[in-house]
């Protein structure tokens, strides 16, 4: 997850960041310095693209159950957001667009398969082959 988190685009991350200050203002920027920081936004990033509104899913993380104890907050939210917004429990990270390898054929180059018709019905009456 911490490595999906640390690819995520620049404003992505500091859109996230925003949401920590916004709902965690007095623990944001211990949150930013913990080694899981890129694993939270990941977390929130996957639950923006399930149609939750971040800021209130972290809301209701906070409110279960105080953070002072914790030692690690962003361990803490990353459990409480992927529990409560029911995601996986691992992120999977979005493939990469494949690229082709080969250049397109133009138009003209690419061949319909071959096809060969079937013989035609025999009429009935007509035998098949040397009689006996």
């Amino acid at each position: 997850m911490r490595a999906h988190g640390q690819n995520l685009p620049p404003r992505t991350r500091t859109r996230h960041a925003d949401t920590l200050r916004t709902v965690l203002p007095d623990h944001a920027d211990r949150i930013q310095n913990e080694p899981n920081w890129p694993a939270l936004a990941a977390t929130l990033t996957q639950a923006e693209r399930s149609g939750h509104d971040t800021i209130a899913l972290l809301h209701k993380a906070v409110e279960e159950r105080e953070l002072d104890t914790a030692d690690s907050l962003s361990d803490v939210l990353i459990w409480r957001l992927r529990n409560d917004a029911k995601l996986p429990a691992a992120v999977t990270p979005p493939k990469p667009k494949k690229r082709s390898t080969t250049r397109p054929q133009s138009p003209a180059a690419i061949q319909p398969p071959s096809f060969t018709p079937p013989p035609p019905p025999t009429p009935p009456g007509a035998t098949r082959g040397r009689g006996r």
